[in-house]
């Protein structure tokens, strides 16, 4: 679920910052994607909260996660230039997304590694 949250916070910020890139002839279409790239990922992130959680528990964390990050990032387009926003939105989810996959392949490689064995 990890990896799926990661990728789609990854996919959102590259639609925000190609959306930046080519102007609005074709923004709104990108503007949609990116924001359900990155709901998606804050769904999965959410429920990584609660892992242990009944099943109400996680979604009221989930859609409340989603909800206030969507909160600041509209807050955050009224205080500054909408597309410095989501520009500076779709790096940071690239970065965060970048920073967690590669934590994921981390762990993956040390749970890979049979114990006592030596790193060359």
């Amino acid at each position: 679920m990890r990896a799926t949250a990661y990728t789609a916070g990854v996919l959102g910020g590259v639609c925000l910052v190609v959306r930046h890139l080519v102007g609005s002839s074709s923004g709104d279409v990108l503007s949609w994607v990116a924001a359900a790239f990155l709901a998606i990922a804050g769904l999965g992130l959410a429920l990584e909260l609660v892992p242990t959680a009944p099943k109400w528990l996680q979604a009221v964390v989930a859609v409340g996660v989603v909800a206030l990050v969507a909160a600041v990032w509209v807050t955050l387009r009224d205080a500054i230039d909408h597309e410095l926003a989501d520009l500076g939105v779709g790096v940071v989810a690239i970065a965060v997304g970048l920073v967690g996959v590669g934590r994921i392949v981390a762990e993956h490689d040390r749970e890979a590694r049979p114990r006592g064995a030596h790193s060359s």
